[in-house]
Formats: C-alpha cells, structure tokens, sequence
C-alpha cells in the first residue's frame, strides 16, 4: 500500500497559499473603516471639485477686448514705458473705453451702488470712479525697515480706533465706504438711528438736570 506525499512543488504552492491567506486576513483588518469624524474631514478637504472647477477656468480661452485685440503696430510702440513717466498699471481699463472720462465713469458705476450717495460722500465716489495708472509699487520687495514701520502704524491706528469707536455718534459712519459695494446701502439708515439714539439721550439727560 503506498502512501500519497504531496510533491516539493505542491508543498511549495501549498505554502505560498497559506501565506496569501494569512496577508489578505491581515489586509482586511488594516482596511476596516475609518471613524466618522476622519471620514468627515477628508470629504472637507477633498479638493476634486474645486481643482475641475479650476481645470474649467484654465481650459476656457482668455477674453480680449476689441479695442485690444486689433492693435496697430505704431500704438504698440507708444505703449511702452517712458523714462520720467509714470508707469501704466498692467490691469488698468483705460485701454479698454474710449477717451471720454465721462463716459468711462457712466460705465463703472454700475460696479457700486450708487442709489443713495448725497453729498456727504460724493467725493468718495469720484475717487472710485478715478483711474490711477500710477505704478503700485507691487513689486518692489518689502524690507525690514518697511515691517518695522508697517507694525508702528497698525498700532498706532488700534489705539485711536479704540478712542474713536469710544464716542457713539462716530458709529454712524460705520457703513460709510463699504455701504457704495454692497447690494444695499445702510449709510443713511444707520446714521440716522444713530443721529435719533443720541438727541433722546441729550433730551434725557436735560430733563433729569432740569
């Protein structure tokens, strides 16, 4: 009666498997799922969506304006910068309007909110209405001297921007700049509830002297 031995290379194979099993049972121990709050934060931080919306943006071709695309050769030359003259900024728009300021002015006011301005803050709307094509100086490295002097006038501007929100009837300019790019002014609701707040404590404060 003769014995059935498994060959050397069936014990070889018989190993091998085994130790593949023994891997794989290890693999799925290692991949049990994550905790909620890990899975969470990886869908916060996953950036797909955002990195194909930035794919889309690149991949869309790049708008010139008419009056840019069809430059002549001899407006080419003028355009270059002149020693002693100041610098044209690289986003500026006056390029793309024609030379009449009044015109370019009409156009860029549908950029701010101009409903309610009064003469109070006209002159801040002519400002944004300006265009500057003085160099910005974007460039020009920031030196220690310069973080030194930037550090003294954020402490400088905490310290009477604690003194001037102290007094309550500066608090109706608190809408004052930023009212003229928001969907809806609040610089004359505000002033005057601020305005009205202050009369009643002025008349309160008389009638308890009196």
């Amino acid at each position: 009666m003769s014995a059935n031995f498994p060959l050397h290379g069936q014990q070889s194979q018989q190993s091998s498997s085994q130790q593949q099993h023994f891997y794989n049972n290890n693999n799925r121990k290692r991949r049990a799922a994550p905790p909620l709050g890990l899975r969470e934060l990886e869908k916060a931080l996953d950036m797909t969506k955002f990195c194909e919306q930035l794919r889309r943006l690149i991949d869309q071709p790049i708008k010139i304006p008419s009056t840019l695309s069809m430059c002549p050769a001899g407006q080419v030359a003028k355009s270059r910068h002149v020693p002693g003259k100041a610098k044209r900024d690289l986003l500026s728009v006056d390029d793309i309007w024609a030379d009449d300021t009044e015109k370019q002015k009409e156009d860029k006011k549908c950029l701010y909110n101009v409903e309610d301005v009064d003469e109070e803050r006209k002159w801040l709307l002519d400002l944004l209405l300006e265009e500057s094509d003085a160099d910005s100086g974007g460039e020009e490295q920031i030196t220690d001297q310069d973080l030194r002097e930037i550090l003294k006038i954020h402490s400088k501007r905490r310290k009477f921007q604690k003194e001037y929100h102290s007094d309550l009837m500066n608090s109706q300019y608190t809408y004052y700049g930023a009212g003229l790019i928001s969907a809806k002014d609040r610089f004359n609701e505000n002033q005057q509830k601020i305005v009205r707040k202050e009369q009643q404590q002025q008349q309160m404060s008389s009638n308890s002297i009196q």
